[in-house]
């Protein structure tokens, strides 16, 4: 059984990478998005799970807003086209 998990970022790049390395990429796979407002020059492919996904939209999101709805429908659709 492997477990998706959809993670909503929108600061501490670096706390986000250790999140997302703690999950192993055999059992769980890592969908990412980042908030569009933000800058992650630290986030790339590498260092972080083979098993993780950077959202490819990303949106300005309102935290506790319908726009948090809007990305966890959209990283539900990539996740199906997967």
């Amino acid at each position: 059984m492997k477990v998706a998990n959809i993670i909503i970022a929108h600061k501490n790049p670096n706390q986000l990478l250790r999140l997302i390395n703690q999950y192993d990429g055999e059992l769980f796979h890592n969908f990412v998005h980042i908030d569009s407002k933000m800058r992650f020059k630290g986030i790339s492919r590498s260092g972080v799970n083979p098993m993780s996904v950077l959202l490819p939209k990303r949106k300005k999101v309102v935290w506790a807003g319908f726009g948090t709805v809007g990305v966890t429908v959209d990283a539900f659709q990539h996740i199906k086209k997967m």
